[in-house]
């Protein structure tokens, strides 16, 4: 589906606006990969390597926060959450300008948070994962691949905020008002924020923090999104 500027565009003007789309949504995606993705692996390996120090705030409830391994599968979802606003925007071309606010709020957001972890390197203590647990390989793979150190403040809480606010505004203006929607969005950002803790990834503060971080962003996001 195609949509242009100007009511009777040309079907080559189509292929045009596709195209020019698609080369723009490709330019933010390794901006992405570059300004956010990079900076984060670089932190996590800078601290694993030289971090001594814990800063983390682990409070009363923490004690009590089962761990769960199995909801993994849970905090797995933030990965392919991130490819549903590039995915739509190849779809609707009049949404790359809130894409590209999006993708410029993340990679803001990953450095700056990038900084807090190299300054003030926080950590949650693992338990070791079961050999008998179901989804544990993927745990261990979570646990290989993102080592600890970067848990304050929760960028996973953050960021998914951030895409959770721009898809609801984009269903919510596309069909309407739904609740169904909205609240499915946003209970899926409460499901991964508690999974976060269950895994053993982050305290109650780290996703606390997170969260005001996150409503930070939408605060600074809201403004310049297209109505």
């Amino acid at each position: 589906m195609c949509f242009t500027w100007r009511e009777g565009a040309s079907h080559n003007g189509c292929d045009h606006v596709e195209a020019r789309t698609t080369r723009s949504v490709l330019g933010l995606a390794g901006l992405f990969v570059a300004g956010a993705i990079g900076p984060y692996m670089a932190a996590n390996a800078w601290n694993a390597a030289r971090a001594t120090q814990d800063h983390s705030v682990r409070l009363g409830i923490d004690e009590a926060m089962p761990f769960l391994p199995w909801t993994v599968v849970i905090y797995a979802l933030f990965f392919p959450l991130f490819l549903l606003p590039p995915a739509l925007v190849l779809r609707r071309a009049d949404r790359l300008p809130d894409l590209r606010v999006l993708v410029h709020t993340l990679v803001g957001f990953t450095l700056l948070h990038c900084v807090v972890f190299v300054l003030l390197p926080s950590t949650v203590p693992r338990t070791p994962t079961p050999d008998d647990v179901a989804f544990g390989a993927w745990l261990d793979l979570l646990r290989g691949t993102d080592h600890p150190w970067n848990a304050w403040p929760s960028l996973h809480v953050g960021d998914t905020l951030l895409m959770v606010h721009v898809l609801d505004r984009w269903w919510t203006v596309d069909a309407g008002r739904r609740w169904g929607v909205t609240v499915g969005l946003y209970g899926l950002w409460v499901a991964i924020s508690i999974s976060t803790m269950t895994t053993e990834q982050h305290y109650l503060w780290d996703v606390l923090t997170g969260a005001v971080a996150g409503v930070l962003g939408v605060l600074w996001m809201r403004p310049r999104l297209t109505p």
